[in-house]
């Protein structure tokens, strides 16, 4: 996955974690993994689905708030740059995300 989608959605992670005034150790005791997992989340460093989808169920942020429009705008703004292989290859790994959060979430 693209590292700036990735930095992107860890912004907003991080956002959103401090918003609960929680700390990345609390978040991580709760959902029962390391700390420096959230941390690897929130600096889009990694791609870590499985824990990514714990973090957003727990911290109950929805799709559209996780990639609000500006963020959406800054995707689509990415994936125009990729060859088509490469953008549906993103695309498809947003849409495997995606299907886990929902799955996650009902």
């Amino acid at each position: 996955m693209n590292e700036d989608i990735l930095k992107i959605i860890g912004a907003r992670v991080q956002v959103e974690r401090k918003r609960r005034n929680m700390t990345q150790e609390e978040l991580a005791g709760d959902i029962g993994v390391d700390r420096r997992t959230i941390g690897t989340i929130e600096s889009g460093s990694k791609c870590m689905s499985g824990n990514f989808v714990k973090v957003i169920h727990k911290l109950e942020i929805s799709l559209d708030e996780m990639l609000c429009e500006n963020e959406l705008v800054s995707i689509q703004r990415l994936l125009n740059e990729f060859n088509e292989d490469d953008r549906n290859a993103v695309l498809l790994a947003i849409r495997i995300l995606l299907k886990a959060c929902f799955q996650a979430m009902s």
